[in-house]
């Protein structure tokens, strides 16, 4: 008989992970699209079946067995650490501790009163009972930085090579992955689980098979939808009605209103703001990223493409009516969608005298009963991206200019849109996401 901590195989619904693309694994390049992504979640689903099968045993994990008999849940009374942005949390015994590395390394340990006398003794020993380590993409993992292989590629060609030995699929609190051994100068519990995106790694300090109370941690972990929005800074205008929030590493958002005398503006019957770091060209927050960020009437057209709209929104539009109703010819949506009813994300393609690009842009309407047509907008020049910047080197390499590359980019628009293209532009995609779920009225 296996031992049974070797076979954490939870029974659950997989559509609800499959579905709707709840979770994906992206590497840097992340050039898979859903079709490749779907085939490694079957292949993973088989195996745990086929494990289920074999074994005749099926544990679920963080669940508790009943028969009957009255089970009293031990870690009722236990402390619990949480974290809204890496998307879990974890119960320790009252009188155990924690090492909360996780806003610095994205690492948690959770160690015993008699670790932490060893620790404070000088022995050599491991840091903690059990360890969650959170990787936010497959680039992250393990010996991955150069190779960026997705996780289930890392799986097949590191795992051995970081001691991830005698692995078996698994499914954890929802999400999906291997369970096995951490083989180095210790034998050690491991497993590496996906959920939401994030891959968390999970470990004991120095037992091959946890101890009770070990078990009990792991099984009390518990794998959240993560919040971007946890620690980032709000930004209030009472004047304007609006309250939204915005990365914590972006500098403070300065407002300043655009002066009406001067002879660019005298036109406009619309009272204009701008809303940024600095102004000019270096109104933007990432050197590597070109960013900028307004807060416009309607009737203000200025020299930037993605602020040259001259009509108001509509967070209900099709695709099909943001084009026909709202943008300037030189730019088009490839990819669209509304986000909760009260603001519009788009892909959008632009080409100036046969200059193409992408950009990323986030339009919030206010609702400002003063302003009504003022809305929030935030765009990212997508052209920086290193995949973007060589599919455009082979298109011109192929047809001897850039003047033609908007069908070439819808394929490029609907990885984005999906969440399947680049790591990098996933991350401004949620940034994007997060700061219009988090847009109040006031």
């Amino acid at each position: 008989m296996k031992p049974i901590w070797t076979i954490i195989i939870t029974v659950v619904a997989t559509a609800a992970i499959v579905g709707g693309g709840t979770w994906y694994l992206i590497d840097s390049n992340a050039k898979k699209d859903k079709q490749t992504l779907q085939t490694e979640l079957d292949t993973l689903n088989q195996k745990i079946a086929e494990e289920s099968a074999t074994s005749g045993t099926v544990v679920t994990s963080g669940a508790t067995a009943t028969t009957g008999a009255t089970v009293t849940d031990e870690t009722a009374s236990w402390k619990t650490f949480s974290s809204a942005k890496y998307g879990f949390s974890a119960k320790y015994p009252e009188n155990w501790l924690i090492n909360d590395y996780v806003s610095e390394s994205k690492r948690l340990y959770i160690l015993s009163p008699d670790r932490k006398a060893k620790l404070d003794a000088g022995r050599i020993v491991r840091l903690y009972d059990v360890s969650v380590n959170i990787y936010t993409t497959a680039s992250e993992l393990p010996n991955n930085q150069t190779k960026k292989l997705s996780f289930e590629n890392w799986i097949k060609e590191e795992a051995d090579n970081y001691g991830f030995t005698s692995r078996k699929a698994t499914t954890f609190d929802g999400g999906i992955g291997y369970v096995g051994k951490g083989t180095g100068e210790i034998t050690t519990y491991l497993m590496f689980v996906v959920k939401n995106g994030i891959i968390y790694q999970i470990e004991t300090g120095e037992s091959e098979t946890p101890s009770s109370t070990e078990q009990s941690i792991i099984d009390s972990i518990k794998l959240i939808t993560p919040d971007v929005t946890a620690d980032w800074k709000t930004y209030t205008n009472k004047d304007l009605g609006i309250s939204f929030k915005y990365p914590n590493t972006w500098k403070d958002i300065k407002f300043s209103k655009i002066d009406q005398t001067n002879d660019a503006n005298k036109a406009n019957t619309g009272i204009n703001y701008n809303v940024g770091w600095g102004g000019g060209e270096k109104n933007y927050v990432d050197p590597e990223n070109a960013f900028n960020f307004n807060l416009y009437s309607k009737d203000f057209v200025s020299v930037p493409v993605f602020a040259a709209y001259s009509k108001s929104i509509d967070p209900t539009w099709t695709m099909a009516q943001y084009n026909e109703n709202h943008v300037i010819s030189a730019n088009t949506a490839l990819a669209y969608k509304s986000i909760n009813g009260k603001a519009v994300l788009a892909v959008n393609y632009f080409n100036m005298e046969c200059s193409p690009g992408l950009g990323m842009t986030l339009i919030v309407p206010t609702k400002n009963l003063n302003h009504p047509n003022l809305f929030v907008h935030i765009t990212f020049d997508l052209t920086k991206d290193a995949s973007v910047k060589a599919f455009e080197a082979k298109q011109v390499a192929s047809q001897g200019d850039a003047c033609d590359m908007k069908d070439g980019y819808q394929p490029i628009a609907d990885k984005i849109m999906a969440g399947t293209y680049s790591a990098a532009i996933d991350a401004q995609k949620k940034i994007l996401e997060g700061i219009a779920n988090s847009y109040n009225n006031i």
